[in-house]
């Protein structure tokens, strides 16, 4: 079952394709209307965060070990993790939230939509939480 599971961290790069290309052609080539690829590219950009972090949890690199074993710079890094979700969860519900704001009934309509298309970051920031908690965990084990 682990390997199955750190075989699916292989498919964000199959999502990560997506998300650059209509991330550029929205912002290049579409610029008057480019709220609606640019939400879609954050939209498969959330998905390319989650499976990422399916990786498994064994596979600690150089990096990670130093981070690990300073628990100062582990809890700086979970509480900025843990503050990105809280923002992005709020541009989530402010962008959403605008269709019922008024205004231009057009525009808020897509940043209703690129508020939606924000979800999959909010959820994947948190499962990025669990990983890294669940490695530190595997970590203290092994390092007892």
């Amino acid at each position: 079952m682990t390997k199955l599971f750190h075989y699916f961290h292989y498919v964000s790069y199959l999502f990560a394709i997506p998300a650059i290309y209509y991330i550029l052609h929205g912002s290049v080539f579409r610029p008057k209307n480019f709220i609606e690829e640019v939400g879609l590219g954050i939209f498969f950009m959330g998905f390319t965060f989650a499976f990422s972090s399916m990786s498994d949890i064994k596979k600690i690199s150089e990096k990670e070990r130093k981070l690990f074993s300073n628990p100062k710079k582990y809890k700086q890094k979970v509480l900025s993790i843990i503050s990105l979700g809280i923002a992005m969860a709020i541009a989530c519900i402010f962008f959403i939230s605008i269709k019922w704001i008024g205004g231009d009934k057009l525009q808020a309509e897509k940043f209703y939509h690129l508020g939606l298309n924000c979800m999959p970051i909010v959820i994947a920031i948190f499962f990025e939480l669990k990983q890294i908690n669940d490695k530190k965990s595997y970590f203290d084990l092994i390092n007892e």
